[in-house]
């Protein structure tokens, strides 16, 4: 255990780099990956063409954030779009281990001039993330994972006894984050897939976890009958009394903050900030 833990502190840097970068890193409007027709002044239901010139062939998965009101169809490297309602959303592209991004801001006039986008339209909010359509019958039987680029989590800590001794006394607890996803998917049990890691200081002792919740998977794929919010739950065993670091990753994004150990007490020091949000601040046993 001792010797996996020193193998993953370099690689567990790469990957707070990277995202600390994507997550600090202003996104041009019009980038070596992404160019959009228009940014700015665009009316209600005005259509907007958003294009991958590097490579021009690339298939793309298109993402909004947030999705409601927004229509959209997409054929190879590019995707048409009309917004709804006013205000400012988010347009990812994503290829190939390639992602780029932009804000779009969307006036409360209404577009006066043809709305129609080419090809087969569909509503941004219940394809969720670009998952395919339902077939005729509703249900598309092939087991389906996506990216949560975009989402949002619920945290509610618990603490359950890690063992008993003969006379009932508890000996040790273990702390449990269940996580939710705010987004609902067309799925009855669909489940937030993520990876953890413990960060370690020189002398191989824990001070930190890190969790990356980084796509959704529907067994069974997708069923248009249904619909149900994410879910996971993570264990961490045997935590010694002490304060730890607690860092977050949704699609290239950081989230940090802290908790403290006290016997079979834990107090998280958190911000919530709507895509990472942990209530209550304090469990135990």
């Amino acid at each position: 255990m001792k010797r996996l833990m020193y193998l993953m502190i370099p690689v567990l840097a790469i990957v707070i780099i990277s995202c600390k970068k994507n997550s600090d890193q202003a996104v041009p409007v019009n980038s070596h990956l992404l160019t959009v027709t228009r940014v700015t002044n665009v009316e209600r239901k005005q259509p907007d063409t958003f294009s991958v010139t590097n490579p021009a062939n690339a298939t793309v998965k298109w993402n909004v954030v947030p999705p409601t009101g927004v229509w959209y169809s997409s054929a190879g490297n590019k995707a048409y779009m009309r917004f709804n309602s006013a205000g400012t959303y988010k347009v990812y592209a994503s290829f190939g281990g390639n992602l780029d991004s932009t804000i779009i801001t969307v006036d409360s006039t209404i577009y006066n001039g043809d709305t129609t986008l080419p090809g087969t339209t569909y509503p941004m909010d219940s394809t969720v993330n670009n998952i395919p359509p339902a077939d005729s019958t509703g249900n598309n039987n092939h087991d389906t994972s996506f990216s949560f680029l975009g989402g949002q989590v619920n945290i509610i800590p618990a603490v359950v006894a890690d063992s008993f001794s003969s006379n009932g006394t508890i000996n040790g607890s273990d702390l449990i984050l269940n996580a939710t996803s705010v987004q609902t998917y067309p799925n009855a049990s669909p489940q937030l897939m993520d990876s953890v890691w413990y960060q370690s200081n020189a002398s191989n002792v824990v001070t930190g976890i890190y969790i990356s919740y980084a796509s959704v998977y529907l067994p069974g794929g997708v069923s248009a009958s249904n619909s149900a919010a994410a879910k996971k739950s993570d264990y961490f065993r045997n935590l010694a009394s002490g304060t730890y670091n607690l860092t977050i990753l949704i699609g290239g994004n950081t989230y940090t903050g802290s908790f403290i150990k006290n016997a079979n007490t834990y107090t998280f020091t958190w911000q919530n900030t709507g895509s990472v949000n942990i209530s209550p601040l304090t469990v135990s046993l």
